[in-house]
């Protein structure tokens, strides 16, 4: 498992604060651990950005990967 760090913004950085720490093998895993210690965040929807792009379905996490929490986007 690798440990990463996580940059959380918008309503996400407020429950979790904007920088954390954690060990994950996966982006599945990741949100797991997440929900575990951050309750909240089962109740939202959010994104999941592994190296600025936004993933769709579960994707390893290697060792220097930038991952973020993206709060639901809306636009006009």
């Amino acid at each position: 498992m690798t440990t990463i760090s996580i940059m959380a913004f918008g309503q996400i950085a407020e429950i979790t604060g904007n920088h954390l720490s954690v060990a994950a093998a996966d982006t599945d895993s990741l949100k797991k651990i997440l929900e575990a210690m951050f309750p909240t965040l089962q109740s939202l929807r959010y994104q999941i950005a592994v190296d600025k792009e936004i993933i769709s379905s579960n994707t390893g996490i290697s060792e220097g990967v930038q991952i973020a929490l993206l709060p639901p986007f809306s636009g006009g």
